[in-house]
């Protein structure tokens, strides 16, 4: 595709982060499946059976596009083959030309003797219904549409389920949906939710305005009703059927049934969450979409899985809960607990974290790891992959991953271990302090960050023993930030991608430092090189002159060059859910939270008590980052992080008109927990441990 039809791509794209255009197919007339380099080599030709009616059992259809293996004749190969389930909201029929946005090398995948069946969920593409958001009975369609695939023309019998995103949750569920003896046999599940409230919806008890309304409310909706119109057309030049064009006398019919998302689903749970009710809480509408509650059954049902996820993605928390899940579960450890020294990690469940987006993962890589899972698990073929005693791949991201151009993963900065939180990370409190670092001109205060704990003295009498910032509202908006770039998909990086570009929102955010909401401290500088690897927790003790508050905080390292700012890692708490549950917590060996655990369920709901000293423990995401000697590591601190994060029309009021004083006293003293570890713990190769070449192109070509 040429530069300028890549950025077409992109500019649809900002319009529909999590959808899969057309457009990535890069031809016109007959539409031939794109080809991939540096894959295998085809042993077999591909042919499709397009919009294969599949019966649920309410006696709903829903469709499905089944491509197979041909011979030199092009008719179906000899033999059996294992069958790959991918169930998608995005279309069935744009999938296969996804490229690097969906990461699903049909052509390949066929070419390697498998058969792939490409299912549209209940109420996308041309299946009826609306979309309810992975729910159970949409994993029950999922248990259907197995046993549906393992019984197709030429099948061996055994599935495996794999997708990126909602494809990849909607794998875990129904692998539990599916039961125990089932015919899926493995996963392979890409940027894939542990909690969707915690991990995707809300941040911190706070609504994710990006995704929320930009890409769930307004995007997809469009794009399901949107399916119907355009996917036998779609079908029709891509594969010269013009048969398919009869499905148009269903799609306006069907369109409107995608269309009653709205009524039925989206308006009346927003409604409540603006309210306060019972979905503005992880409580049971969100549990019910979790993944974290299947993984002991995915684990009881000996379902193997691999998954994939990235630094930069909206999932990137859940990605690493899933795999400390899974393991845990194998263990016979609770699904919510940290891995614990001397405990045995499973081979059969594996993370490879890279520096990716939510779009934007590395379709070659992601190809080939699918083949070498699969085939181990559907053909029985050996592989060390299967093998390993290090089943975590972390690709530790540097300084020029944040601030160049596009660049390719290096195959000198991974990590290949086996527990999770790592276990030689020295967790080291960093406290916040007084002064003028020197560091952050455009700041309000500008102190330090100390690794020791504040006392009263010189500095004290001098600058006081807190630091005031009040609540600003739609004031302190900086839409040109990481977050936002993260939680709207990856899409504006996507964009500057085609371009062979960085989005400029992540290489520099002192935007934050201006206020007036905001408070920013800063170590001296690193007199060596580390690694900060883990998630972080910030302890900040507060009073506050409201009922409720509102506090997100930023990691940051500063490059002693252009003093830029680059954000590393955020995360955010609304005050009157800052209970945390101890019993989920992840506890640093200095006995201070790590990675605390709020339950964010209606019971634990406290309100703030105005000019009460008050802990809050914030949840800051897991990061692997190297810190060059001369950098420093900065936390700033805010009461804002829109567009990303807005209060809804039941908090905003308790947060009006908001002063909070940050404490550095002595006896409420606030600093943030952080996980650093030397450089010589970097170990080569992956992924997943060099079977597998790095791959050296941009992923934007493969469009």
């Amino acid at each position: 595709m040429s530069r300028f039809g890549r950025f077409v791509a992109g500019v649809l794209l900002m319009a529909a982060p999590l959808t899969l255009i057309p457009l990535c197919a890069g031809a016109a007339g007959i539409l031939p499946l794109p080809v991939l380099k540096d894959v295998p080599a085809p042993d077999y030709g591909y042919g499709l059976n397009a919009d294969q009616p599949v019966t649920m059992s309410d006696v709903a259809v829903l469709r499905a596009d089944v491509w197979y293996p041909t011979d030199a004749s092009g008719k179906p190969a000899a033999g059996s083959f294992p069958v790959l389930l991918q169930q998608t909201p995005y279309s069935k029929e744009v999938i296969p030309y996804s490229g690097s946005i969906g990461s699903t090398d049909v052509r390949t995948l066929v070419g390697q003797g498998y058969i792939v069946a490409i299912a549209d969920t209940r109420g996308s593409g041309g299946s009826p219904g609306y979309i309810t958001l992975l729910s159970p009975l949409e994993a029950s369609d999922g248990a259907t549409l197995v046993q549906w695939a393992a019984a197709l023309p030429g099948s061996n019998g055994k599935v495996g389920l794999f997708g990126l995103s909602y494809m990849g949750c909607n794998a875990y569920l129904t692998a539990a949906a599916a039961g125990p003896g089932s015919p899926v046999k493995a996963i392979f599940a890409m940027a894939a939710e542990n909690d969707l409230y915690q991990d995707l919806v809300f941040q911190g008890g706070l609504i994710d305005s990006v995704f929320d309304y930009a890409v769930i409310s307004v995007a997809d909706p469009i794009w399901s009703v949107a399916q119907p119109l355009y996917g036998p057309l779609l079908d029709a030049l891509a594969h010269g059927d013009t048969q398919a064009l009869q499905m148009y006398k269903n799609a306006v019919n069907l369109a409107g049934q995608h269309l009653s998302v709205y009524s039925k689903l989206l308006l009346p749970t927003m409604g409540d969450i603006n309210a306060g009710g019972a979905a503005a809480y992880d409580d049971d509408f969100w549990q019910q979409r979790s993944v974290v509650n299947v993984l002991q059954q995915v684990v009881d049902y000996n379902v193997p899985v691999f998954a994939a996820g990235g630094w930069e993605d909206v999932f990137l928390r859940g990605e690493l809960r899933n795999y400390t899940g899974l393991q845990n579960a194998a263990a016979g450890r609770s699904v919510y607990a940290p891995m614990v020294p001397g405990q045995q990690a499973d081979p059969r469940f594996q993370l490879l974290m890279g520096p990716w987006g939510h779009i934007g993962y590395d379709a070659i890589l992601m190809t080939n790891l699918q083949l070498r899972w699969f085939d181990h698990w559907l053909k029985g073929k050996d592989t060390p992959l299967v093998h390993t005693g290090t089943p975590l791949h972390l690709y530790v991201q540097q300084p020029d991953d944040y601030t160049s151009k596009w660049t390719p993963t290096f195959a000198d900065q991974w990590m290949d271990t086996d527990l999770w939180p790592l276990q030689n990370a020295q967790a080291t409190r960093y406290y916040l302090q007084p002064g003028r670092t020197g560091s952050a001109p455009k700041s309000q205060n500008d102190g330090f960050l100390t690794t020791y704990a504040p006392t009263a003295g010189l500095l004290e009498a001098l600058f006081g023993s807190d630091d005031k910032m009040d609540w600003t509202a739609l004031l302190g908006t900086r839409a040109c930030t990481k977050q936002t770039d993260q939680w709207f998909a990856g899409v504006p990086n996507f964009a500057f991608g085609v371009f062979g570009l960085r989005s400029p929102c992540l290489n520099d955010d002192s935007n934050l430092e201006t206020g007036p909401g905001a408070l920013t401290y800063t170590t001296k500088p690193f007199t060596s090189d580390q690694i900060l690897a883990g998630p972080i927790d910030a302890s900040i003790f507060m009073k506050a002159s409201t009922t409720e508050t509102e506090l997100v905080a930023t990691i940051e390292m500063v490059d002693p060059k252009t003093k830029a700012a680059i954000p590393l890692t955020n995360g955010a708490l609304l005050g009157s859910l800052r209970a945390i549950d101890q019993s989920k917590t992840w506890y640093a060996p200095n006995g201070e939270p790590l990675q605390p655990y709020h339950s964010y369920s209606q019971a634990t709901l406290q309100p703030v008590v105005p000019g009460q000293m008050t802990r809050y423990d914030i949840e800051i995401f897991p990061t692997a980052v190297k810190i060059p000697a001369g950098y420093r590591l900065r936390l700033t601190l805010t009461n804002y992080d829109a567009p990303h994060l807005l209060p809804t029309t039941e908090q905003a009021p308790k947060l009006a008109g908001g002063t909070y004083s940050v404490s550095r006293e002595p006896d409420a003293a606030s600093f943030i927990n952080v996980p650093l570890l030397p450089v010589s713990d970097l170990s080569t190769p992956s992924p997943a441990e060099a079977t597998t070449p790095v791959s050296t192109t941009p992923p934007f070509p493969a469009l």
